[in-house]
């Protein structure tokens, strides 16, 4: 059996195409977690907390319920396969970390669980981090938010021009290499799950614009932090990489408005 840790978009289609269980480790005691743990194959820990004005909220929810599913996992089935998903913003580079010092109070909570999970003793862990995802989703990344107000109110606003750019990856694609990792007889430490390419905002932009011709592109100037952007392929290689066409993903997602 596969086990999600925590509900959220992620696993709601990951669990539509393939057999998996979602559970809340949050509002679980200790024995009932110990119920679901002991009958799972697999565990992808994916409770997270992203958005709080509290550190110790994201203290709470990123560092010490991982913390907690770890050891329950090490008493009552240590032989477990167990996927945390970690985050590119702890990173500067392909494997390197930020500076903690130059970290948000939200990827410093899960570099340390990150750093954890490493030197928590479990045999068969990795940690995953993803690319900027688009979940097809306005409320979840800016991607769906352009398409929707592209085709809502026939206008969007860029920031500084759309020069910002990002590696995108789908969340269907995201799903897809969650499952091979699932199923890989061997895991490495970490995992960066990339399509490897760079894609500006303007670029998106000019895909809507092509779909809308009554589109109206607005600017604003604004000043905004880097965001990494530039990844190897080697771990997507490695497990078989999944081609996709973004521009056709963006374009079916414009279709169900």
């Amino acid at each position: 059996m596969i086990l999600f840790t925590g509900g959220g978009k992620i696993a709601s289609v990951f669990q539509k195409k393939y057999e998996s269980k979602i559970v809340s480790s949050r509002n679980l005691n200790d024995d009932e977690l110990s119920d679901a743990i002991k009958n799972a194959q697999t565990i992808i820990h994916n409770s997270a907390l992203i958005y709080s004005s509290n550190f110790d909220d994201f203290i709470e929810s990123n560092f010490l319920l991982t913390r907690r599913v770890i050891k329950i996992c090490k008493k009552v089935n240590p032989k477990v396969r167990f996927i945390n998903l970690s985050s590119m913003s702890i990173l500067s580079g392909d494997d390197t970390y930020l500076p903690v010092d130059q970290m948000n109070d939200y990827a410093y909570s899960k570099y340390i669980s990150e750093n954890y999970c490493l030197r928590s003793g479990l045999e068969n862990l990795t940690n995953l981090r993803f690319s900027t995802i688009f979940y097809g989703d306005s409320k979840r990344d800016g991607i769906s938010k352009l398409i929707e107000d592209s085709n809502i109110h026939n206008e969007i606003t860029l920031l500084n021009k759309g020069i910002a750019k990002r590696d995108i990856i789908p969340l269907r694609i995201l799903v897809e290499y969650l499952y091979k990792i699932c199923k890989s007889n061997s895991l490495k430490s970490k995992y960066n799950i990339v399509s490897g390419k760079e894609t500006s905002f303007k670029e998106i932009s000019d895909i809507l614009k092509e779909n809308n011709r009554k589109l109206k592109i607005f600017n604003k100037a604004l000043e905004t932090q880097n965001i990494l952007c530039s990844f190897s392929k080697k771990d997507v290689i490695e497990l078989g990489e999944i081609h996709f066409d973004l521009r056709k993903d963006i374009e079916i997602y414009m279709n169900t408005y």
